[in-house]
């Protein structure tokens, strides 16, 4: 079952999908992503790179759900934030950056890879007690910058919370800092 999809448009044409998928050999639901770059000549089609996405999950026990995923203003990086079981929360909010601008070479196969340089997976909420869930991601107008948002139920209410996340393209692979969570709404009822 494919389900929750999410789409992201780079300004030179290059689409970036991701979606969450059970049609997996994992335990659960996972998280995938495609390429598809539209920018090619009329009457062809656009072009996925892979025919089937490409994991972003690191973290492949349980159901990894909900997808959201946003591309840099220069076009040259996306990160992806989703709710789900790994890294010491079995119900919180994860995140990968990926590199559009270095495609992995194999070099068991001398050819280049349909997969991106990324980050690791890291773990988004610090407060593990509750569900994390609903993310949305988005970069805040430069290119080594995002924020994530999500819904929380950590302290008995559905609150929403976010954090900054900055990261740099070198060295690779692609690193990412987390700020502070901050409670959005008030009141909290």
């Amino acid at each position: 079952i494919q389900s929750n999809p999410s789409i992201a448009m780079a300004d030179d044409g290059k689409v970036l999908l991701t979606w969450q998928s059970t049609a997996t050999v994992n335990t659960g639901s996972d998280i995938y992503y495609e390429v598809v770059d539209t920018a090619i000549p009329t009457g062809t089609g656009p072009v996925a790179q892979s025919p089937f996405g490409i994991l972003v999950n690191s973290t492949t026990a349980g159901d990894q759900r909900r997808p959201d995923v946003d591309v840099s203003p220069d076009g040259n990086s996306f990160i992806v934030a989703w709710e789900g079981n790994g890294q010491g929360d079995e119900t919180g909010i994860f995140t990968k950056k990926f590199d559009l601008t270095n495609r992995v070479f194999d070099i068991n196969l001398s050819q280049y890879q349909d997969t991106y340089a990324s980050s690791s997976e890291k773990r988004v909420n610090t407060t593990t007690t509750g569900i994390q869930s609903n993310p949305a991601v988005s970069f805040k107008g430069n290119n080594n910058s995002a924020v994530i948002t999500w819904q929380s139920n950590q302290s008995g209410n559905n609150d929403i919370y976010f954090k900054t996340l900055t990261s740099s393209d070198i060295p690779e692979p692609v690193s990412i800092t987390l700020g502070d969570e901050i409670l959005v709404n008030t009141p909290t009822i």
